[in-house]
């Protein structure tokens, strides 16, 4: 019977291991705890003094920009540059390029008027200098996938002249039924390729336009963005 029983001195060896176990993870999260309301407190007060400082922005002059919602004294904020009044009728002269420049239109989405920009000292060194950084390689790009289809588009053309000129040169002479199936298949792949070749080609096109006139319009700014290539939007106007 006494066998069986559990020794004393094991059960309070493990009590006293559990005991110290808690008291040292309780004093560590004591020694923490200071630390991380510090932080706690240091991240409200970063987040209050920014807040202050929006609304002292927006409360200096009372008008703030539509875009960024900021009235920053090292930017120049433009009034009414459309028919818009009120709230909506200040933009920083920064942030209008850089929304027409993302949009690709000089139109207001709300009024639908052009904008008037103010025009600025134009200077062909940093028009060039975006112009063989932002635009060159794109437009080169272009014009070679363009350029490599046009001997497929030549033969495609060539094979639908030729079965036009075939199909006109008997036309008492009836055809099999095999020779009208070749011949109309032959037709109908020749006018889908030289199809799909225009289309591609026009896109092309229409892709270096796109860049050209976003480098016309905004290509002597320092600030010059990168020209955003969409193959699958094209603007036509």
């Amino acid at each position: 019977m006494t066998d069986n029983q559990p020794a004393p001195s094991g059960l309070s060896v493990t009590s006293a291991i559990r005991l110290y176990n808690s008291v040292a993870v309780n004093d560590e999260n004591m020694v923490m705890r200071p630390i991380i309301t510090a932080r706690r407190e240091d991240e409200d007060t970063m987040s209050l003094q920014k807040s202050i400082e929006t609304l002292m922005s927006l409360d200096e002059n009372g008008n703030s920009c539509r875009i960024c919602r900021w009235n920053r004294s090292d930017l120049d904020i433009m009034e009414s540059p459309c028919l818009c009044r009120g709230t909506v009728g200040h933009i920083h002269l920064q942030c209008l390029k850089r929304w027409i420049m993302h949009r690709r239109n000089i139109h207001c989405e709300i009024c639908n008027a052009s904008f008037i920009i103010p025009v600025e000292k134009l200077s062909w060194q940093q028009k060039l200098a975006n112009f063989c950084k932002q635009c060159a390689i794109p437009i080169v790009r272009n014009l070679l996938f363009s350029f490599s289809l046009l001997p497929l588009g030549h033969v495609v053309l060539q094979q639908v002249l030729f079965c036009m000129e075939t199909i006109n040169q008997s036309p008492n002479e009836r055809l099999t039924f095999a020779e009208i199936m070749v011949a109309s298949c032959t037709l109908m792949t020749s006018s889908a390729l030289f199809f799909h070749f225009f289309e591609f080609t026009t896109t092309r096109l229409f892709l270096i336009r796109n860049i050209l006139r976003q480098w016309w319009n905004f290509g002597n700014i320092t600030d010059f963005p990168p020209v955003e290539i969409d193959s699958g939007l094209f603007d036509f106007l």
